[in-house]
């Protein structure tokens, strides 16, 4: 073997190291993120969960598993109801994020009023769900095919 190639060698051993460490922590993550949005068959969570879940999934894909993600480890720190609750408020609010459910269960906790003013917090996602009606299903039916 040439001595020149040693240096060489010893820098991609290296990097080699670097780059399996990094899809370690990779794995670690991934793993984590399934288990955590894969309750155990024990939870038994109320639908406002399940319909914060569907919302901040279909809203921002990945990054709404990982936002729903945030929402139940606030089970670690606080009650299930007490985050149903702030939940449920959230979605009355169509406010649907991390940052609206924790600042509701914030507000329950010390006793105060929610002040989650939505104009004053744009970045917030809001939803607007309205009910359909029959009608407007027989008025796409009776529309002319072009």
């Amino acid at each position: 073997m040439d001595a020149s190639l040693i240096p060489e060698m010893k820098d991609l051993a290296e990097q080699n190291w670097r780059l399996k460490k990094i899809y370690a922590e990779i794995s670690l993550r991934n793993d984590l993120l399934k288990e955590a949005l894969a309750p155990s068959q024990d939870w038994d969570l109320p639908d406002a969960f399940a319909t914060l879940q569907r919302r901040l999934e279909a809203w921002q894909g990945k990054a709404g598993k990982r936002e729903y993600a945030q929402v139940l480890r606030l089970l670690e720190r606080f009650e299930q109801n007490v985050l149903h609750n702030a939940v449920r408020d959230a979605l009355q609010m169509r406010a649907i994020s991390f940052d609206a459910a924790r600042h509701q269960v914030l507000c329950r906790m010390a006793q105060r009023a929610s002040r989650l003013d939505l104009d004053r917090y744009p970045f917030l996602p809001r939803t607007n769900i309205t009910t359909t009606s029959a009608t407007t299903y027989m008025s796409l039916l009776t529309r002319d095919a072009p």
